[in-house]
Parts: C-alpha cells; sequence; structure tokens
C-alpha cells in the first residue's frame, strides 16, 4: 500500500495540473456574496429546525466552497439520530477538510457515551488525544480484546500529571491482571514529583506499602522547602529512592538559593547518594543557576565539564560568562572548542570576530565580519556596522507563474480557507490551511503564501513562505498592515514606529486574534491584567478580553504600555524590548554593574527566548525603515551602551506575555 504522506504532493500537483484553463482567474464575486448571505440563512434555518427553508436555500449552494459545513453542522446538530454508515459517507466524502477530523472526534464520544464499543473499534483512528485512546482501550477490553489492550496501558498510565476520567476502568482493568508494580508507582510519583504535582504523588502513594509511604512524605516535604534537604540525607542514604530524591530536591535548592546548594555539594555526603548520571545532572543544574546568578564560583564551576563537553547548553553557557566578563582569551578558546555545526553559525561567527578584535587581530577579524556582513540579520548588521559598510536589504519579490497561483487558489482547501476569512471564521480557516499546505511541495507553498499575501491574511503568508527558506521577498514578509494605526498611535506616545512594526512582526506577525498559551492576545500580545492596568492609566475605561482583538485598541494599549516601560528604562531600546518580552523588573536584575556594549549585553541575557526576541526585534527594526522608505537606523545607533540600575528605574510595572517564537528566519 502506498504511503499517504508521500502520494499527497503527487495528488496536489495532478490536481493542479488537471485543471482546465479559465478566463479568468477570479471567481464570481458577486455570486459568492449571493452564497455566503445564503449559506449564513441556510445554518440559521438548520439552527431552528426549518427544513423547508433549509432544503431551498441548500438548492443554490451545490457549488459553494463552504457546502461541507452545513452537512456537518446537521449531522453535528443531531448525532443522536445519526447512522454510522450516514458519518462513514461523510468521512469519506469529506476527508480532506478538517470537518472529517471534528466529526470523527465528536462521534467517537458519542459512541463511547452509549457503550458502542465494536462501532467505536471501526472509527477510531491512531493519535487521537489521551481520552478518546483510553476508549479505545476500553473498547478492546469490553470486545474481549484483553490481550491486545493491556500492552498499551503502561505508556498511558507512566505520566505525571492526572489522566481523564475515561482512563479509569482502563488502570483498574490493567492493575487487576497484574500491570501495576511497586516500582511503577515510584516511576510515576518521580515524574508527578518533577511536574510539581505532589497531589497525585500522595495519591500514588496510597496504594504503596505501609512501610514505603514515609519515602514519599519526606520527599514531598523536600520538594516544598528544598533546604530541608540536609536534614534528610542520612535516611535518604538507606532509601532505595535515595538518589532521585536527592537529586530532586537539590536542583529546587539550586534554582532557589545557588549559594546554598553549592555549600551543601562541598560539606555533606550528598554527591555520594547519587550515581554518575545523577550527579551530572546535579552539577549541570548547579553550573547553570550559577551562571543565571552571575555568581563568582560559576566560571570554577563550569570550568570542571572542560571545552570539550558534548553539552551544548553548558558550553555556550560558559562560553558567554566569558565574554560577560570580558575573558577574551578564554572566550577564544571556548569559540573554538564549539561542535562545527555550531561554532558556523552567525552567531558564534560574529563573537569569534568581535573577540579577535578584542585580541588586537584585525586583520583576522576583518576577514569573518567581511563574509558576515553580507547577511540580512541581526548578527550581519552588527558586522556591517563594525566595518561601515552598506547593509544588504535587497528586496527579491517572489516571481511565480500566475497559473501556478491559479490552481493553487482553485483547489477546494483554499477556497475553503478565503471564504471562511470573508466570513471571519478565523480558527476554521486556519485548520483548512494547515491541512490543505500539508504535503505541497515548495512552489505551491509558494503560491499559497502569496494568496495569503493578497488576501491580507499576513501571518499565514509569513509562515508559510518561511516552510520554504525563501527569505528574500520583504514585503510579503515584513508587511505593513495597520499603517494607519501604527504610525499615529507611535506619534502619539514618542516611539520610534518601525520599532512598534518590529514589535507587532515579532509579537503575532500581524494576527489580529492571536492567543498564545499564557493568555496574551492581539497584535502586541498584551496579557489582559496589563490591557486593564494600562488602560486605567489611560482613563479608556473597562477593556475586555474580547477587545484585545480589536487592531486599534490593542496598537493603542501596547504602544502606551511600551512607552511606559521605555521611559522607566532609560528610554533604551533594547532593554525596553527585552522588558516586553521578559518584565522590566526581570530585566533591571539583567543590568550591568559597569556600562556594557549593547550586543555584549544582549548576548548574555540569561532567558534565551528573550535574548533571541530581542535580536529580532532590533533586526526586524532595520528592514521596516527600510520597507517604510526611510534610511535605516543603523543598529550602532538603535542601541545604545546599557547602564547600570540608576535610581529611578526601581519602579515596578506589570508584563505582558508573548507568544512562543515561530522558528521564522530573519
Amino acid at each position: 500500500m502506498p504511503n499517504p504522506r508521500h502520494t499527497r504532493p503527487i495528488l496536489l500537483l495532478a490536481l493542479l495540473l488537471a485543471v482546465p484553463p479559465v478566463r479568468s482567474a477570479a471567481p464570481d464575486e458577486a455570486e459568492l456574496a449571493r452564497q455566503r448571505t445564503d449559506f449564513l440563512a441556510a445554518e440559521q434555518a438548520l439552527d431552528a429546525r426549518k427544513d423547508a427553508r433549509y432544503r431551498q436555500l441548500l438548492r443554490g449552494l451545490s457549488d459553494y466552497p463552504l457546502l461541507p459545513y452545513l452537512e456537518y453542522r446537521r449531522l453535528r446538530g443531531d448525532l443522536v439520530r445519526a447512522s454510522s454508515e450516514e458519518i462513514e459517507r461523510f468521512l469519506t466524502q469529506h476527508a480532506d477538510t478538517p470537518l472529517a477530523g471534528l466529526l470523527r472526534n465528536v462521534w467517537l464520544e458519542q459512541l463511547a457515551r452509549h457503550g458502542r464499543w465494536r462501532d467505536y473499534l471501526r472509527f477510531y483512528r491512531s493519535g487521537s488525544d489521551t481520552e478518546r485512546h483510553c476508549h479505545y482501550i476500553n473498547a478492546l477490553i469490553n470486545t474481549g480484546q484483553l490481550s491486545r489492550a493491556m500492552p498499551l496501558v503502561k505508556a498511558v498510565w507512566l505520566h505525571g500529571e492526572s489522566q481523564p476520567k475515561a482512563c479509569d476502568p482502563v488502570f483498574k482493568t490493567w492493575s487487576d491482571n497484574g500491570g501495576k508494580s511497586e516500582t511503577l508507582v515510584w516511576q510515576r510519583i518521580a515524574l508527578a514529583m518533577e511536574r510539581n504535582n505532589t497531589r497525585l504523588a500522595r495519591y500514588l502513594g496510597r496504594s504503596l506499602p505501609t512501610g514505603q509511604q514515609p519515602r514519599l512524605g519526606r520527599w514531598v516535604e523536600i520538594h516544598r522547602d528544598p533546604a530541608r534537604l540536609a536534614g534528610h540525607l542520612k535516611a535518604l542514604a538507606a532509601s532505595p529512592q535515595g538518589g532521585r530524591i536527592a537529586l530532586h530536591g537539590f536542583s529546587r535548592l539550586a534554582a532557589r538559593d545557588p549559594q546554598q546548594a553549592l555549600r551543601l555539594w562541598h560539606t555533606t555526603q550528598l554527591p555520594d547518594l547519587l550515581d554518575e548520571g545523577e550527579r551530572y545532572r546535579a552539577r549541570r543544574a548547579l553550573g547553570l543557576r550559577l551562571a543565571a546568578r552571575n555568581h563568582p564560583e560559576a566560571i570554577t564551576w563550569l570550568d570542571s565539564f572542560a571545552p570539550t563537553t558534548t553539552d551544548q547548553r553548558l558550553h555556550e553557557t560558559r562560553l558567554r560568562l566569558a565574554l560577560q566578563q570580558r575573558q577574551w582569551l578564554q572566550a577564544r578558546g571556548w569559540i573554538e572548542a564549539l561542535p562545527k555545526r555550531l561554532g558556523e553559525s552567525e552567531r558564534w561567527r560574529y563573537w569569534r570576530a568581535r573577540v579577535l578584535r578584542e585580541l588586537g587581530e584585525d586583520e583576522a577579524a576583518e576577514a569573518l565580519l567581511r563574509r558576515l556582513a553580507g547577511e540580512r540579520s541581526y548578527h550581519g548588521f552588527l558586522a556591517a556596522d563594525l566595518l561601515g559598510s552598506d547593509y544588504h536589504l535587497t528586496h527579491t519579490p517572489l516571481l511565480l507563474e500566475q497559473a501556478l497561483i491559479e490552481g493553487v487558489a482553485r483547489l477546494p482547501g483554499v477556497a475553503r480557507a478565503r471564504e471562511l476569512l470573508h466570513l471571519d471564521r478565523y480558527l476554521d480557516a486556519r485548520r483548512e490551511w494547515s491541512l490543505v499546505t500539508t504535503g505541497m511541495e515548495r512552489e505551491q507553498l509558494q503560491a499559497a503564501a502569496k494568496l495569503a499575501q493578497s488576501w491580507q491574511w499576513h501571518d499565514r503568508a509569513i509562515f508559510t513562505l518561511a516552510r520554504t527558506k525563501h527569505w528574500d521577498d520583504l514585503e510579503l514578509r515584513f508587511p505593513l498592515q495597520h499603517a494607519r494605526h501604527i504610525t499615529a498611535k507611535a506619534l502619539n506616545q514618542k516611539l520610534d514606529d518601525s520599532w512598534v512594526y518590529a514589535v507587532v512582526r515579532q509579537e503575532s506577525a500581524f494576527s489580529h486574534d492571536a492567543v498564545s498559551p499564557s493568555g496574551a492576545r492581539g497584535l502586541m500580545q498584551l496579557m489582559p491584567a496589563t490591557a486593564r492596568y494600562v488602560a486605567k492609566k489611560m482613563k479608556l475605561g473597562k477593556v475586555t478580553k474580547g477587545d484585545l482583538f480589536d487592531p486599534l485598541t490593542n496598537i493603542t494599549l501596547g504602544t502606551h504600555y511600551l512607552r511606559m516601560i521605555s521611559e522607566g528604562l532609560d528610554n533604551n531600546q533594547v532593554l525596553a524590548t527585552a522588558a516586553y518580552n521578559a518584565g522590566p523588573n526581570r530585566v533591571k536584575t539583567w543590568l550591568p554593574e559597569q556600562t556594557t556594549a549593547p550586543d555584549l549585553w544582549i548576548e548574555t541575557i540569561p532567558f534565551t527566548e528573550t535574548r533571541s526576541y530581542t535580536q529580532r526585534v532590533m533586526a526586524y527594526a532595520v528592514i521596516y525603515d527600510s520597507r517604510r522608505g526611510k534610511q535605516p537606523l543603523r543598529l550602532s545607533e538603535r542601541m545604545p551602551p546599557v547602564k547600570p540600575l540608576a535610581q529611578d528605574m526601581v519602579a515596578q510595572s506589570p508584563r505582558p506575555q508573548t507568544t512562543p517564537e515561530s522558528g521564522e528566519g530573519t
């Protein structure tokens, strides 16, 4: 049987080639507008159970892209009376839509609720979430297939969080059949403790023999107050779980008080409780925490791992300490010991050149910088500044055959995504886009990105083009959406508008309805509490979560907040950028004791995300200057030296949390 992942690109290409030429690539917009109206009316008729009206409207929607959504709505609204045959038919006919997966999932819930286990096995597909997977195992059990079911349970049970109630009967059957053991219970307790889930750990502890339960109580006590670890070392030495508990407590102590952890390591028998792997992890945890706190023992501790360590994080942490303390010879040694792939990254090529300049090896440094200065990136711009050369900001538009773009536009999934955008159904549109672009070849993805750009769907355009690693179409990658709002509000707040553009581009890629896992919302990714705080300062009245999806509201609040941060950090754009991501109070703790070059301060930011975030925003601001027809402000002018904490910078303020970074290149 052919692999569907391999055949999908071929099928997509065949579809494109099979589409006959048309006189006009544009659909009949007047007809589509009528169909949209009728589609919405048909949904209302369905919900109101006006069957005659629904059937009447349906006759004019036979070729409307969103017709499957009506059939889905009909089946979804009356699952109790739906037959397996109807569901199967829909899943087969609309397998290329996200609706198939959505309907399958609600149908499986229905089947499980009514104990229709044979039907459940028929419709279940692997890769489902934990609840549906547990129902699947339960279906095997209830259809007499215990031997197939039991081997599947352990992987579900060994988890640091409580599992859905659907798993309870499965776990009971597994336990009744000898699947659960004391060893496995302790393994799951360890997973729960790693996730700070002491409630689950205590629950699991009830199934341990009475004599083992004090060990768990000791572990929970150490977890809550790692400073008590020293008082439990003797008892831990006699416990089979002693090493694991000691490592857990020591790692938490290192995070809270690395100085106390260092003293504990040197003055107690703690290292003897740990096996070789546990000792390495304990030393590593302490080394990283000492470095994050800029502790005087950090260098000595990390040097014990030697430059030959294969642990990339340890290696780069030690290298950054050398840079931070301006130990240029040590930094050179650690750079030269980097693995080849890492050493060839723009970051470390730049710092190799910087270090060589500090050591007086200007000729070797210049050769490295010249190769790097041709890059359109943060480190490329820094290299150009050191050389006094022009930035590489050439825009090369993506040129594609119009027939290819039109063919991609006619793909059913693309057509559905476009219609869903017209109806402001952004989640459904993203689902369609994700599915239809999966398996596309490079040129098809580029055509899709151009279409998304033409629809003003800039986040999909940016992310879709990034998958092809085509970085030179700056108009597509750095849109000027909401120009009127951004320019006006930046001027009002006395902010550099290219900088505001760069923040929006990094925060949301111009997705006005973006929501981060932490709850930050909208173009500038404001947390609701931060938005309320800023709105109160601005005397704007109550601001709801939904208000943050309005571009003007979000930009108004976001730019005011950015100015508040900036004023609290000496109007230093570098510090304010880092603070927008990590919080102003945290950034103040990172300020140096002596004035520091901005590139050096950014490179030694302790948080990887904030370091990358700041570098991206600085580079994006340069590109936005160019995009807007301005003479780009060089990073050497945009990034002033970072000064020590001043007395007037002590005030505290809230911070928004940002969305995870996309990983897209500069």
